[in-house]
């Protein structure tokens, strides 16, 4: 609901590519194929997947440099979402 390719803009040149999820705990959430659209837009390489994991696994099987940074942003619901996925929701 904000604005989106100016999100994506700020990583430009900073990112190699982006993976656009959907977020389940939220009915507010933009769909992750649209996501993909504005970040191509900002001028990133995108693709909508279907979770974090598939994500991970994507890049996994794709890299070819050094391990890379990884940032999971845009959303808190996605950020619980992925901390409770993994078992470290805060305390």
């Amino acid at each position: 609901t904000k604005d989106q390719s100016g999100y994506f803009r700020a990583f430009k040149g900073l990112a190699r590519h982006v993976y656009t999820v959907p977020v389940s705990l939220s009915d507010a959430g933009v769909p992750n194929d649209e996501l993909a659209l504005r970040a191509g837009e900002a001028g990133l390489s995108a693709e909508p997947v279907s979770s974090v994991a598939s994500a991970l696994m994507l890049l996994r099987d794709t890299w070819d440099g050094p391990p890379p940074r990884i940032l999971i942003g845009g959303s808190l619901y996605l950020a619980g979402a992925v901390l409770a996925e993994n078992g470290t929701p805060p305390t």
